[in-house]
């Protein structure tokens, strides 16, 4: 304990160590190397690190590629004459975005698909029955029905209208109408009247029965009383006009038309409208509209005629000559066929 606290507190006493003679341990940093195993030791194998070669195949070498002569002037003109004939090969066979569409207007909806004539319209049917609703003055109220009806056979027509009244009409209006026009159908789908008659009688019960004999040959027009007039082109009775306006071009505007109620010859004209939707019994209707041209004061007629309908008849006004609606037809019903009755 003396000497522990003798080391303590004396100074300057230092103790001399006595240190072990070896070597100078060295260290050195230097790059990695592989070193080779001991020789003393062959059961003790070296650590060597593992070396992958690289995900990427390494570039092949590029095998220079012989310079070729340029193409000789008579070359190229071989190239740009097939290039030129595959061009217009190809010009003509495309068909540009920007060139107009032919469309040809829808064929009227019917059970047969008829062809055209040279006026670009369907023909006529063979059978027809078309029904139409009759007003008197405007009003709503209906009198009855106007039936009509048309048969083709052997390059003849026959057509018949009659009207057939209906409810409380047939006790207070005694208004009657019979109308048959007969003739040829010819070639070109025109209607060649031969004969016309109307018989009718009114409200007030005056009747009335008038009668034309169309005779082509001498070009006159002869009426029951003995009476005629000469006969131009093309002339039409007040029932075979209303399926002949069919036939008729409508590329212009005003169409010239002879016409007959059986009493005598009239000029009319008629201007072509535009296509319009009317409101009929039958439903909304897409039509052409006829508006007789006329002196002021006088009484005109309108027709419509049935886009979807082989242009047949489907509205008809007679207006008198305050300006008013005397008479007016709208179609309620319409069937056409071209079947041959049956044998």
């Amino acid at each position: 304990m003396l000497l522990h606290v003798l080391f303590l507190w004396l100074p300057g006493i230092s103790l001399h160590r006595v240190h072990a003679h070896s070597s100078l341990l060295t260290v050195r940093m230097e790059p990695s190397a592989k070193q080779p195993a001991p020789a003393g030791n062959p059961e003790v194998k070296p650590r060597v690190a593992t070396v992958r070669p690289p995900s990427h195949t390494a570039p092949k070498p590029v095998t220079p590629i012989p310079e070729k002569p340029l193409a000789t002037t008579a070359q190229i003109s071989v190239v740009k004459e097939i290039a030129s004939s595959v061009v217009a090969s190809a010009e003509a066979s495309a068909v540009p975005s920007t060139a107009p569409v032919a469309v040809e207007q829808a064929t009227p909806a019917t059970d047969s698909d008829p062809k055209r004539n040279k006026q670009g319209v369907p023909p006529l049917p063979l059978h027809a029955q078309l029904r139409f609703a009759v007003y008197l003055g405007g009003s709503n109220f209906s009198i009855g029905d106007l039936f009509q009806e048309l048969n083709i056979k052997e390059g003849r027509y026959t057509l018949q209208a009659e009207l057939e009244k209906a409810g409380l009409a047939s006790w207070f209006n005694s208004t009657q109408l019979t109308q048959i026009s007969r003739g040829a159908l010819l070639a070109n789908g025109d209607l060649a009247p031969e004969s016309f008659v109307e018989e009718a009688s009114d409200a007030r019960g005056v009747h009335h029965r008038y009668e034309a004999a169309f005779d082509w040959n001498a070009r006159q027009l002869r009426f029951a009383d003995g009476s005629g007039s000469t006969m131009p082109p093309g002339t039409q009775d007040m029932l075979s006009l209303q399926y002949q306006l069919s036939q008729l071009s409508m590329r212009t505007e005003k169409l010239h038309l002879a016409i007959t109620d059986g009493n005598k010859l009239e000029n009319i004209l008629l201007e072509v409208g535009m296509v319009e939707q009317i409101v009929t019994p039958m439903g909304k209707l897409q039509a052409l509209h006829m508006h007789q041209l006329h002196d002021q004061g006088a009484p005109w007629m309108d027709i419509w005629l049935g886009s979807d309908y082989h242009m047949l008849p489907v509205k008809f006004q007679k207006m008198g000559p305050d300006g008013k609606i005397a008479e007016e037809l709208a179609i309620k019903e319409i069937s056409v066929s071209d079947d041959q009755p049956a044998k």
